[in-house]
């Protein structure tokens, strides 16, 4: 989960921890009065059920909605040839090593539209234009249980939420 306050996961934790000491108070004191006191149990079931709640769905909302693996482990070449789509913006990978992009919707730090050769480093993706000059450089991770492509956001921190290109599935043959 992306917390854009520093030291907000810090913070973040302590209102769990409080969350739950008033939770476990409220239940403990409202069974040791007597009689016991109906509305400190509701309260106390509440703020536990709202932090319990609160915690299972930021541990499974990285899971289902952000990225699961930032450093995928063996990453080949073969495994990134094809295309690659986000929205209308396509990313081109072919076997020879040369690739094609056209990004009009969501430019690469600037590159909408570039060709050229294209290498590969571990989980990274480094686009080279027709004349070897760097246009871009992207990163494979894993998100949602499948190969994703995104611009290189330098810091995992810094990564603006978008899960890039998606493999394109292949065109229906007839």
């Amino acid at each position: 989960m992306w917390i854009p306050t520093p030291f907000g996961g810090v913070l973040l934790f302590l209102l769990l921890v409080a969350a739950f000491a008033v939770g476990c108070g409220l239940l403990l004191s409202a069974y040791r009065s007597s009689p016991p006191k109906a509305t400190r149990k509701r309260v106390g079931v509440i703020v536990l059920g709202g932090a319990a709640a609160f915690l299972l769905i930021a541990t499974g909302a990285g899971g289902l909605f952000g990225i699961q693996e930032w450093n995928p482990h063996p990453v080949s070449d073969k495994a990134l040839v094809g295309s690659w789509r986000d929205g209308d913006d396509r990313l081109d990978l072919s076997a020879d090593g040369t690739y094609t992009l056209a990004a009009a919707t969501r430019p690469i730090y600037g590159v909408s539209r570039a060709a050229g050769r294209w290498s590969r480093s571990d989980w990274n993706l480094q686009l080279d234009d027709a004349l070897g000059r760097h246009a871009a450089s992207l990163r494979v991770v894993i998100a949602r249980g499948e190969y994703r492509i995104i611009p290189e956001p330098g810091d995992p921190d810094s990564w603006n939420g978008r899960l890039g290109y998606r493999r394109a599935p292949p065109a229906n043959v007839p």
